[in-house]
């Protein structure tokens, strides 16, 4: 959903920075490219493809390549993502940054209480969209005990891994799938926002295309 949203802005004209924890550049590209022709990361790893395929690839890479999307992996403390953040707004404008994911940031300083790490995190993000004017969408783990409760259809805003980022973030929202059990290709998902500060929450039912890394609102409309 972060990348749908990457993807959204990238096209309208907007410039987005991802910081990418987890994975690299190039896995990221390769994944979207084949959520873009149809194509499974299971047939890319093995590379069960078709001539016709590839050439599909190659002109969804192409389509990337010239969206304003700068993926980034050498930045992965909150002092490095902040300097570049705000670098790249002095030079050009950002109309949204992405980090992936919360957990993974590194702090300057060593933390025996996870939770005041991750609202340290959180609050340092929370500085960042406001020195920056630009606004900050980071993704986090959750809980093993959240996930469970979420199975059941329990969702409030401690699910997110360290408790902290609850109290620091401006919005919490979380993705659960109406029925765990539905294995096929288009699951029904909730998106619960557990969390809105000074607005509403509650839930907004979509569908998600699992081929195409896409979430359309329950009915058809693309959201």
């Amino acid at each position: 959903l972060a990348w749908q949203a990457v993807l959204a802005t990238a096209r309208a004209g907007g410039r987005v920075l991802v910081f990418s924890l987890e994975m690299r550049r190039a896995e990221l590209l390769k994944r979207l490219a084949g959520q873009m022709c149809g194509i499974s990361e299971a047939r890319l790893e093995t590379g069960a493809v078709m001539t016709h395929e590839i050439e599909a690839l190659q002109v969804a890479l192409d389509d990337l390549s010239r969206l304003p999307i700068n993926v980034v992996n050498d930045a992965r403390t909150l002092e490095e993502i902040r300097a570049r953040v705000l670098s790249e707004k002095a030079r050009v404008d950002v109309s949204l940054v992405v980090v992936d994911y919360l957990q993974l940031v590194r702090m300057a300083q060593t933390y025996d209480d996870g939770n005041r790490a991750d609202e340290d995190r959180v609050q340092g993000m929370k500085n960042l969209a406001m020195d920056g004017g630009v606004p900050m969408l980071v993704i986090s783990a959750m809980t093993k005990a959240a996930q469970l409760a979420a199975a059941s259809g329990k969702v409030d805003s401690t699910g997110t891994k360290g408790a902290g980022a609850e109290y620091a973030a401006d919005l919490v929202a979380f993705l659960v799938r109406t029925n765990p059990d539905d294995s096929g290709p288009s699951p029904e998902v909730m998106f619960t926002i557990t969390k809105r500060r000074n607005g509403p929450v509650g839930n907004v039912p979509l569908v998600f295309h699992k081929g195409q890394g896409r979430f359309e609102m329950k009915g058809g409309e693309s959201w």
